[in-house]
């Protein structure tokens, strides 16, 4: 998507906007709860400008933003900061359409104790989402989740942009290369050095990935400020698409399957499904371990069960094949 003068010039705007300190309208937000075994994950987001439950067509980014640690618990009201109000503004929501989702980490627990790709994948059932586009960006300990989902999930997202965030696998940074990112950090943060973002920079550019990183000089921890009231950060997004599913699943008789992760241990979510195709998962030697009928566009498929080693994913509906390789660790 190219981005043009105009648009630079609004979110120049829409920055001067923000730093007088507008506030969220919060009651903009729709809240729910999802829930997978025992764990419960309350989240809450805000719809495209205009957007129509019945258009499945019509496919939107989805931008899911993870909050701090002092914003966990169960009130499912904290995690709307104020620099939200940024995707209120009018010219943000009728130019760069997307749905906004902050979920809320339960009190004294990390993003990677929550079932957050579960989240995305009943996201994707719920509401008309374009795969090609997730983004993903959190600050502080969400700009750690940040870190975590994308080493978790390869090939998932298109664009990730931790704030003030610090990341200490370094052995799965090779697998982190799929999204675009951006990293922000205050030069002058007591709580997280700005050595963090310029090592995961150096790190994420030496395994090939396309960085950007912005050092505010002066900002301590609070960097977000800065960083959401960026001219160019929702044109960026904008602009990152994986260009790996179609855009709209009626507009291919057959979309190519894919899964992700892959190879996967637990979960693994298949997309590029029509609803009613049924799905069967088998050993190499053809046996049937599960099957079952697709309800939507994608389907979790909990490869936890299954043994170490290769399967075969296949669909079929109205006499027509489609197949997969699942690779379990």
């Amino acid at each position: 998507m190219k981005i043009s003068k105009l648009s630079i010039v609004l979110s120049a705007v829409i920055q001067t906007m923000f730093l007088n300190a507008q506030q969220v309208d919060k009651t903009a937000f729709g809240s729910r709860l999802y829930q997978e075994s025992d764990k419960v994950l309350p989240y809450r987001y805000l719809l495209p400008e205009g957007y129509d439950a019945a258009d499945r067509a019509t496919k939107y980014p989805l931008i899911l933003i993870l909050h701090g640690s002092g914003e966990r618990g169960n009130n499912n009201s904290s995690q709307l900061y104020d620099f939200l109000s940024v995707f209120q503004q009018d010219n943000i929501r009728e130019e760069y359409k997307a749905m906004v989702v902050l979920p809320q980490c339960p009190a004294n627990r990390g993003f990677g104790d929550t079932p957050l790709r579960g989240l995305i994948g009943a996201l994707q059932k719920i509401f008309a989402i374009d795969a090609n586009r997730l983004y993903v960006g959190g600050l502080s300990m969400g700009g750690y989740g940040t870190y975590e989902i994308v080493s978790q999930n390869p090939g998932l997202f298109a664009a990730a942009f931790p704030i003030c965030a610090w990341w200490d696998d370094m052995t799965v940074v090779p697998q982190m290369t799929t999204p675009d990112w951006w990293l922000f950090h205050g030069d002058q943060d007591p709580s997280v050095a700005v050595t963090e973002s310029r090592k995961m920079a150096q790190a994420l550019t030496a395994a090939g990935a396309s960085v950007q990183l912005t050092i505010y000089p002066g900002v301590q921890h609070n960097s977000w400020d800065r960083a959401f009231a960026e001219p160019n950060l929702i044109p960026w997004l904008f602009s990152k698409s994986l260009n790996r599913f179609p855009t709209s699943v009626a507009d291919h008789e057959q979309p190519e399957l894919f899964l992700y992760p892959n190879p996967a241990r637990g979960t693994v979510t298949l997309c590029g499904l029509k609803s009613g195709e049924t799905i069967s998962i088998m050993d190499v030697k053809g046996n049937i371990r599960m099957t079952f009928k697709a309800a939507g566009e994608t389907e979790n498929i909990p490869a936890g069960g299954l043994s170490q080693g290769i399967y075969i994913v296949q669909t079929v509906k109205n006499g027509k094949t489609k197949t997969v390789k699942l690779y379990v660790d």
